[in-house]
């Protein structure tokens, strides 16, 4: 939801499954689907002079949207098909002495009832993560309104 929010505010193509890849050479952007991480993307991060890492999570300490800058640092995982953030941004470092800046942008989930709708709690957080995401890409001016 959030990356097609993204697409739609950058009046780009939402990337599919089937299309996993929209790039926007003017902004020297692309914008990537993929459900779990993988190794092989490493190449793909490390062509990148920035990566922004968008994922839900369920954490019951870490509740609302969280936005922290990443460092390459391998990260083990008790799971096979679980790879971090940071892990990947090492292995573009190890293989192609890349080293991208990098965030990550987490929005925590509330239900997970089987709907493809989010909840009002969650919606309202992933739209902060959107404007997040755009003022972090330079396509958007922070405003806070405390302070005119």
């Amino acid at each position: 939801w959030i990356l097609k929010q993204v697409a739609h505010e950058l009046n780009l193509s939402m990337p599919t499954a089937d299309d996993p890849l929209i790039e926007d050479p003017k902004r020297e952007l692309t914008l990537m689907v993929n459900l779990q991480l993988l190794p092989e993307m490493a190449e793909r991060v490390s062509q990148q002079q920035r990566v922004c890492f968008v994922d839900a999570q369920n954490s019951s300490h870490e509740k609302g949207l969280l936005v922290q800058k990443l460092a390459a640092e391998y990260k083990g995982s008790a799971f096979t098909h679980h790879m971090t953030p940071e892990t990947l941004l090492a292995l573009a470092d190890e293989l192609y002495d890349s080293r991208p800046e990098a965030i990550l942008v987490s929005v925590s989930g509330y239900s997970y009832n089987f709907s493809n709708d989010l909840t009002a709690t969650t919606m309202g957080l992933a739209f902060q993560a959107v404007d997040q995401i755009l003022i972090w890409l330079g396509e958007r001016i922070f405003h806070d309104p405390a302070n005119p």
